[in-house]
């Protein structure tokens, strides 16, 4: 937990082991209930899984962060089992995305709904001493499952019902980044260092100038990036677009009139992603901003809960009573084929077979250059025969993708051919046009840009 001023937070894993100064007087439970609370706290995102065990002091024993797409519940039932003593199982609390999952492995679990988890951050929060003089205060959430933002009173009520949770789609906003560095070829520590220039009171004007995409569905932000790139935009002033868009898409779901916000969430780990809100919420009169992007608070918060009501107050919903969704199984496609066969439905058309470039043939070249794919036709320029067709994958290098295209066109063609024209369209056009026209000169004039 940080009060946040610009500048970086230590990288790296929650080491496997921490023990943690006891909270002073009046900011906890009684030392009595705290014995009632020990147990293993999960913090179960969808891409990062946060176990933490506390002993019957209330002392971090174990803290350790794990993929998601591991063997998780190997993971949970092996800490579960270092954590139990004399013969009595650890209690578990787990949050997240993928907590009913984590239940539903292990056996057994009291779940809590992470916008509650939050919420009861908040509330705890709000009854620090450094909060004593609040009247309201927010916090933001940004993950791999999204967004949450929310603000509570001083009773800890929520300030005029906010709380928002990705209104428009359930697309994560950290999963959607994680595709465009994968796209990009990236590592996640890799985004402050590419980003350098852009970060703390040095790299404020530079974090000013870069543009914000429109707020829609954070699945585009892959191709976005990518066409960016492609563009010729620099790749890291693509990213800076990118990044900034998605945690500006939920600050701005915070109204005026908070004086203190906490950012948490493990897509805040990102310096440029701290700067970034804090630099939009100063002109929002936030004064104060509090980093916690390992969600520290929220694993607070759900320990004190379970200290003052106890385990057994608890309230999780009766398997009895809840409706159990019937499990739709889709054929496969084998199957689908054999069926539509049997059905006279199907009809696969045999391919074309084209009949080949010639060298002196006057020909019209199309390119399709996009983010994730580049096509490639070539037709009769008099008769407009097809006589080429291909594709490429495009997740990398353009040039590179466009090189390959034209080393397999003079496999079949020879090299020399007569073109009269040549049309690109897709995502990188500019680029490519830009790259023919300086590479083969003679082409001026011929080549067009198609929207």
């Amino acid at each position: 937990m940080h009060s946040y001023r610009p500048g970086p937070l230590r990288r790296g894993r929650a080491p496997s082991a921490r023990l943690r100064v006891p909270r002073m007087p009046g900011n906890g439970p009684d030392p009595a209930m705290t014995e009632r609370a020990w147990g293993l706290y999960v913090d179960a995102g969808i891409a990062c899984v946060r176990i933490q065990g506390r002993d019957r002091s209330g002392r971090i024993v174990l803290d350790r962060v794990v993929p998601a797409d591991g063997e998780l519940a190997a993971e949970v039932a092996c800490e579960l089992q270092g954590l139990s003593s004399a013969g009595v199982e650890a209690p578990l609390y787990v949050r997240g995305k993928l907590a009913p999952m984590v239940r539903s492995a292990i056996g057994r679990g009291a779940v809590f709904q992470p916008a509650a988890a939050s919420w009861l951050a908040a509330r705890r929060m709000m009854g620090e001493e450094t909060s004593a003089a609040l009247a309201k205060l927010a916090l933001i959430e940004l993950s791999a499952s999204g967004y949450l933002v929310l603000a509570v009173d001083r009773e800890g009520a929520l300030v005029d019902d906010l709380l928002s949770v990705n209104p428009r789609c359930g697309a994560g906003s950290g999963v959607n980044l994680d595709r465009v560095l994968q796209k990009l070829g990236l590592e996640r520590d890799d985004v402050d260092r590419l980003l350098a220039p852009f970060l703390g009171a040095a790299g404020a004007e530079r974090r000013r100038k870069v543009l914000v995409r429109a707020d829609r569905c954070g699945v585009f932000a892959s191709s976005a990036t990518i066409s960016d790139k492609n563009q010729g935009i620099p790749l890291e002033m693509a990213l800076a677009v990118t990044l900034k868009s998605e945690v500006l898409k939920a600050c701005r779901r915070l109204p005026v009139g908070f004086s203190k916000v906490c950012l948490t969430g493990r897509v805040f780990k990102w310096q440029f992603a701290r700067d970034c809100a804090a630099d939009f919420l100063a002109t929002t009169g936030v004064g104060e901003i509090v980093a916690d992007p390992d969600n520290d608070r929220v694993l607070d918060a759900l320990h004190d809960l379970v200290a003052r009501l106890g385990p057994e107050a608890i309230a999780q919903p009766d398997g009895r009573v809840q409706r159990t969704p019937a499990t739709l199984e889709y054929p496969a496609f084998r199957e689908l084929r054999r069926r539509y066969e049997a059905d006279h439905r199907f009809l696969r058309l045999a391919d074309q077979a084209v009949p080949g470039v010639g060298a002196a043939r006057p020909v019209l070249m199309g390119l399709d250059v996009g983010s994730t794919m580049a096509k490639v036709a070539l037709a009769d320029a008099d008769s407009g025969e097809i006589l080429h067709l291909a594709a490429y994958s495009n997740s990398g290098d353009t040039i590179q993708t466009v090189k390959r295209a034209f080393e397999a066109l003079r496999e079949v063609s020879g090299a020399t051919l007569a073109v009269r024209g040549i049309g690109v369209t897709g995502s990188a056009r500019f680029q490519v046009q830009q790259a023919l026209e300086h590479i083969y000169p003679e082409l001026g004039g011929r080549i067009s840009v198609l929207v």
